[in-house]
């Protein structure tokens, strides 16, 4: 069996007057459209996923400090410690 080796040709992308105007549309209804709201809601989420990283990282610590974060910090690592290897 012969496997068939086909080139592959990158596309190229020539910017047009149409394009701009689409995206002036687009950030203009995201602008009226309360575009600001998307922004709050990223934000969140990154400081949400730092506070997260945190935790398992610095976890540990506050364990050997108070007993009871414990059962909070155990079920983190392991999430971690099953889907980082699994590229989940």
């Amino acid at each position: 069996m012969e496997i068939l080796e086909i080139p592959i040709q990158p596309v190229r992308i020539i910017p047009n007057d149409n394009m701009e105007i689409a995206k002036e549309k687009r950030l203009q209804k995201m602008h009226e459209s309360g575009g600001k709201v998307y922004l709050i809601f990223a934000d969140t989420v990154m400081i949400v996923h730092f506070l997260f990283i945190a935790f398992v990282v610095g976890g540990g610590l506050l364990a050997l400090r108070w007993r009871w974060r414990a059962f909070l910090h155990l079920p983190v690592v392991f999430r971690d410690w099953v889907t980082i290897p699994c590229n989940y």
